[in-house]
């Protein structure tokens, strides 16, 4: 068996995990934060922008960005995950890579993890379980380490 590393996340926290090979347990690598993910979407901007009458359709016209600030904040946030998995999976040659996420934000990672990534990823759970602790979490985790690894 090959060690993992176990990515579990939500918009706000980020946890890297690694599983070594003969061990059951999870040991804690590193922890991402993401503060604007529990901000308010006024905090993070500072007003609303401008506004101007248009007189060709005959109403006013807004100049509103498309994506609010807080999505923007989330969307960078799941850049910065997938960097750092494809970052350890460069420094790492023998690991296979976990994330347990869910379904937006792993929509989001999956579409920005590099290739390297990509190859090492064993398995997905769209789910939240950024709140179990470490034991709760390594009994969800195990039963994915006994599935065949992904062909290369």
């Amino acid at each position: 068996m090959r060690p993992l590393l176990v990515v579990v996340a939500d918009f706000s926290t980020a946890r890297f995990y690694r599983l070594p090979a003969d061990s059951r347990r999870l040991r804690l690598l590193e922890v991402l934060q993401n503060p604007a993910a529990r901000s308010h979407e006024h905090a993070l901007v500072s007003s609303r922008q401008g506004r101007v009458y248009n007189r060709a359709v005959g109403h006013p016209q807004a100049f509103d960005a498309h994506r609010t600030a807080k999505r923007l904040a989330s969307e960078r946030f799941a850049g910065t995950l997938a960097k750092r998995i494809g970052g350890r999976c460069a420094a790492l040659k023998s690991e296979d890579v976990v994330i347990v996420a869910g379904g937006r934000l792993l929509g989001l990672v999956g579409r920005l993890l590099p290739p390297l990534a990509q190859h090492r990823l064993v398995a997905t759970v769209p789910r939240d379980l950024s709140h179990l602790t470490e034991a709760a979490l390594s009994r969800e985790v195990l039963p994915l380490r006994l599935r065949p690894a992904a062909p290369a």
